[in-house]
This record gives structure tokens, sequence and C-alpha cells, in this order.
């Protein structure tokens, strides 16, 4: 009980489009919101805790990548540019912030990453950020298999 205020939760809801019935909903009933960025609309009251509504198409992509980079409608220019910047990155917690922005947009754009792929440049930046990633998968792989080259070899001792 009481373990977070309710200062301390924020509830967001993110669609590519604009969700006309919600927001229809919200103006029938006097309910109040700001939009204060193109793409974010504020819920002002008649709700619990803050809320936001993130709207993809809406939003810049210049000034909201981030955000933007979470939906599936990424274009190839776009991933590129999501690629630079993560590799701009300097600092540990920025870094582990983009690679799970970069990891969504991953699986939600797998046709744009196929296309990218092709390209020498932006193949080596991808590998070069998802490497942590991929450094920790092989590690698990590798003890897995240890493990069962282990127990095996126990089994195999015991007949």
């Amino acid at each position: 009980m009481d373990e977070r205020n309710a200062d301390d939760i924020t509830v967001t809801m993110v669609r590519h489009a604009k969700p006309e019935g919600l927001f229809r909903y919200f103006e029938e009933h006097h309910v109040k919101m700001t939009n204060p960025y193109a793409g974010i609309y504020y819920i002002l009251d008649t709700v619990l805790f803050p809320t936001q509504i993130i709207v993809g198409k809406e939003l810049n992509w210049k000034s909201h990548t981030w955000l933007s980079a979470l939906s599936d409608k990424v274009q190839k220019q776009e991933m590129k540019e999501l690629l630079e910047r993560i590799g701009s990155l300097t600092q540990k917690f920025d870094r582990e912030l983009a690679d799970s922005v970069l990891e969504v947009s991953v699986r939600a754009n797998k046709q744009v990453i196929e296309e990218l792929r092709g390209d020498d440049d932006m193949c080596k930046a991808l590998l070069e950020i998802m490497e942590p990633e991929i450094d920790r998968i092989v590690k698990s792989k590798v003890q897995n298999e240890i493990q069962r080259n282990i127990i095996s070899s126990v089994k195999s001792f015991r007949d």
C-alpha cells in the first residue's frame, strides 16, 4: 500500500493515428486537454494519474525522434538518423535507454532493417550498437551448452 505516490505514475497511450472516438468523448464530456507539441496531448482533468496521448503520425521526427522511433512506420532515412544518434551517445545510461528504443524499433520495422543490411556503413553501425545485446545472447548460449555438456558427462560417468 502506498508504495508509489500518484504523482510518480503517468499513463501514456501511444497510437499511430489519432483516436478520434476518444477525443470526441473528451470533447462531449468537456474534458480539458492541451496540445503543447504536435502529436502530444495532455489530459488535464477527470483522470486519476497524469495522462498523455502520443499520436505518432503527428510527431515531428526531428523534435521527437525517440518517440517517433517506437512506431512501426519508421522510414529508411529515419532509421539511419536514429542509428547515428545512438552511435553518438557517450553516457552509459543514455546508451541503455537508446538501446531499448532501438530494440523496439528494430522489431517493429524489420523491412527497413532488411533494406539497411545492404548498406555496409549502416550494418556496421547497427552491429556496434547491438554488440552488448549480441554478447549477452552468445554468453547465455555458451553457458547453456556448458551446462548441457556437464550434465551429459555426469550421466555418462554414472552409466
